[in-house]
This record gives C-alpha cells, sequence and structure tokens, in this order.
C-alpha cells in the first residue's frame, strides 16, 4: 500500500480551499469537513444533511456519528472553519433535503464515491504545487499534523483519530527526523 502525505504547509492548506471553493462548492466542503472533522472517508461520505443543520436551518454545534470502522459512537465539534464552509454550502444548496447525502454523488440521492473523492482531493492537490501522494486519507492525517504543530499533546491526538498508541500517531501524521530537530532546536535550557 502507498503512504499517503499529511498536507503540512497551511499556505498550501489555504490554496487548496481557493481553489475548490471556485470550482465546486461542494468540494470545497469536502476538503474542509475532512482537513476539520478528521475522520475516515466513508464516515465523511456517509454524513447527511440532517447531522449537521437541524430542522430551523442552523448549522450544528456537534456532529454525531457512529463509525464505520470500529461502531464507536462519536460527537465531533463543528469549528468556525467548518461552519463557514457549511454556510457556503447550504446558501449555494439551499433545497437539499434533510436526508440527503451532504456530499451528493451523480445521483443525488446516493453519496458521491470515495474513488470520486479520492480524485477531487488529489487534483486539488496537484493544482497548487503539491508534490507527493495525497489523496483523501491526507485531510485526517493534515489534522493530526496542524494539531501537533500547535502543540496539542500527543495522546490527546491519538484520542481524537482513535489509534491504539503514540507511536503510531507520531508516523500516522508524519512526523519525521527533520521534525524532531526543529523541536530540539527549539528548546534550549
Amino acid at each position: 500500500m502507498i503512504e499517503v502525505s499529511a498536507i503540512k504547509n497551511k499556505a498550501k492548506i489555504g490554496a487548496i480551499k481557493d481553489y475548490l471553493k471556485d470550482r465546486n462548492i461542494r468540494d470545497y466542503l469536502l476538503f474542509v469537513a475532512g482537513c476539520n472533522l478528521a475522520i475516515r472517508i466513508s464516515d465523511l461520505l456517509s454524513l447527511r444533511v440532517d447531522q449537521v443543520r437541524d430542522r430551523q436551518g442552523n448549522i450544528r454545534k456537534f456532529v454525531r456519528l457512529k463509525e464505520s470502522k470500529n461502531q464507536k459512537q462519536r460527537e465531533l465539534k463543528v469549528n468556525k472553519a467548518l461552519t463557514t464552509a457549511l454556510i457556503a454550502f447550504f446558501k449555494a444548496s439551499p433545497v437539499l433535503e434533510k436526508r440527503s447525502p451532504l456530499f451528493p454523488g451523480v445521483k443525488a440521492d446516493k453519496p458521491m464515491t470515495r474513488q470520486n473523492a479520492h480524485y477531487i482531493i488529489k487534483d486539488a492537490c496537484k493544482a497548487v504545487g503539491l508534490e507527493g501522494n495525497y489523496s483523501t486519507h491526507s485531510l485526517r492525517k493534515s489534522w493530526g499534523h496542524a494539531a501537533y504543530s500547535q502543540g496539542v499533546r500527543i495522546e490527546e491526538i491519538m484520542k481524537k483519530l482513535g489509534h491504539a498508541s503514540p507511536g503510531v500517531t507520531l508516523r500516522y501524521i508524519g512526523i519525521e527526523q527533520e521534525d524532531t530537530h526543529k523541536l530540539e532546536e527549539q528548546i534550549c535550557l
């Protein structure tokens, strides 16, 4: 299996958001939701409109779902970036039924396929000049890497991502020797 990378450059994340927002608001939401919820693509694509928007049309504060891999119930905070993306999406797509997929595919009553999501993300990464192997899994990894870079304890990231050990999480988010050297340079006692 080919290893995919986290998107470590915050400016590139912004460029991808701009690129997708100009092309397709659904794809923009896919990217923003993937980066901010940090859930597996199968769980992301299974989201319905009523999981993110209440009966009055307001954006919910939390997304509740059952993870497909381990059947755990999760409650995920809808942050400011995701709220902004959801508002833009619903403004452009106001007539979605409450039980409709949040990320509709070719048939509006079915979610987009994993393959379609993969091509959207891969194309957007390539369009902004990212070299390497990027896919939908990069979104989840990017959240973990950003959290680590901002000083979040590895145990908290491990819990959020559902990993069994800190070592698994460090490898997963792509913490490499150069990252360790940067940390060693910063910590001067």
